[in-house]
């Protein structure tokens, strides 16, 4: 999903018309005002839905092609969407907050739905829904300072806090077992098992011991969960820095956004997913390991923020949960190595990629992935230190 991110404009954008099947499809929804056109200087962030941005006379407005083929659920999608941003709009109304740029807001159809489908100009199924944009804010794609990834943490801890009490198991699995680390363990088992690939079973064989190695690993948030000692939430579970808004001027946190993968998980994999992507000192595909670790200023940064959107939003991580936040960051490194290790073994069949100029970018991915699970083992005790004052800090903040 792109950003409704709104970064107020220097100039006055040009416009051109929508399409007429574009048109077509707006005429099903409840659009506020006069459709004036779309940008012409906008472009999409968003790698699944296909997005284009409108201006109309009461603000801006964003079309989404659904993704059917990697969303195939879209009444299933559609529903935890739209329950979910209920949920978290009465929240934020109780609270004295303003729903309208803390909250994702879907625009209904003409049937009061979350979504129409139309036949598309192939003649198959396309699914679309309408999202208000968010004025005065931006996302950005890599948070470069400690300021910075504290407020997207901020957003996704917010998102967090406001999802509290919602009942996880109402919510429908969009995409099955997709933090389920054992299972992309067993996926990496059989595409090595399977693989004709015999130049890349070489060029991976010490990687693939390596991961073969962390088994046990790859059960610390299942077995939690399994056994209750953590609870199941509503989770994000895409928590990369261009899913959070932030004020356009001052930079602060305004919502998480990016609802599809929403579902029953635990804060952890938002937590450690959103330090593994955002706390790297490296690249996510660096090929000097050495450049791969965790940079203790971002993570700072992006604990603070994390547990400070928490409890704005009257929301409460337990003490099990703190005392495992840093498996969350070991467990989504560890994952991530797993996913792009399966995909190098199948070929490339999932992730994108300049592999033309780069053949092996998927074990590339994979071993600085590994790289920096082996940056937080190596420095659990001072991780955790991190997290312990963060929390202390705002107990203090509290009393």
């Amino acid at each position: 999903m792109a950003n409704p991110g709104e970064q107020l404009p220097t100039t006055t954008p040009e416009l051109i018309l929508p399409d007429p099947h574009l048109s077509t499809v707006l005429a099903d929804f409840q659009i506020d005002g006069e459709v004036l056109g779309v940008p012409t200087d906008y472009v999409s962030s968003g790698l699944i839905n296909g997005t284009t941005k409108l201006m109309t006379t009461a603000g801006s407005v964003f079309a989404q092609k659904i993704n059917h083929e990697i969303f195939p659920n879209v009444e299933g999608l559609m529903q935890n969407i739209s329950s979910v941003t209920e949920y978290l709009r009465q929240k934020v109304e109780s609270f004295g907050g303003d729903p309208s740029c803390e909250v994702l807001s879907l625009v209904a159809t003409n049937n009061s739905g979350s979504y129409t489908a139309v036949e598309g100009e192939d003649g198959q199924p396309e699914y679309w829904r309408v999202l208000l944009g968010i004025e005065g804010s931006k996302s950005i794609d890599k948070a470069e300072t400690p300021e910075q990834i504290e407020q997207v943490a901020r957003a996704f801890g917010r998102f967090i806090g406001l999802a509290d009490g919602f009942p996880a198991e109402e919510l429908t699995e969009i995409i099955p077992n997709f933090h389920n680390t054992p299972d992309r363990f067993r996926l990496l088992e059989e595409s090595h098992e399977g693989s004709t690939l015999s130049e890349r079973l070489g060029e991976s064989a010490e990687l693939y011991d390596l991961i073969k190695g962390c088994e046990k690993r790859a059960h610390l948030i299942t077995d939690l969960l399994k056994s209750g000692k953590i609870k199941t939430r509503v989770t994000h579970n895409d928590t990369k820095a261009n899913n959070a808004l932030l004020d356009a001027t001052t930079e602060e946190a305004l919502a998480a956004v990016d609802y599809d993968t929403i579902g029953p998980g635990s804060v952890l994999y938002d937590f450690g997913d959103g330090a593994r992507s955002g706390c790297n000192n490296g690249l996510e595909d660096d090929e000097n390991l050495d450049n791969v670790f965790i940079k203790e200023d971002l993570f700072k940064g992006w604990t603070k923020g994390y547990l400070k959107g928490v409890a704005e939003s009257h929301g409460e991580l337990t003490e099990a949960e703190l005392d495992h936040l840093i498996d969350g960051v070991e467990v989504m490194c560890l994952e991530l190595s797993m996913r792009f290790l399966t995909d190098y073994l199948n070929g490339d069949a999932y992730f994108g990629g300049d592999y033309e100029n780069r053949p092996n970018l998927n074990l590339e991915r994979a071993k600085a992935q590994f790289k920096l699970m082996q940056s937080v083992v190596d420095n659990r005790d001072r991780l955790q230190e991190i997290v312990l004052e963060a929390a202390q800090e705002l107990s203090k903040d509290k009393s």
